[in-house]
């Protein structure tokens, strides 16, 4: 049983990192895309 659960929870713990790593590309892809946007918009803030 126990070797079951730690196996469920090394899954989920897989899961959550596989999640992540799209998540972060997902991000950096949007941001590269949108870079001019971006930077302009920083320009007028600071």
């Amino acid at each position: 049983y126990l070797k079951r659960v730690n196996k469920f929870k090394e899954f989920k713990y897989k899961i959550n990192e596989f999640i992540t790593e799209i998540k972060i590309s997902l991000v950096l892809e949007f941001i590269t895309e949108n870079q001019d946007k971006f930077s302009s918009c920083l320009s007028h803030c600071i």
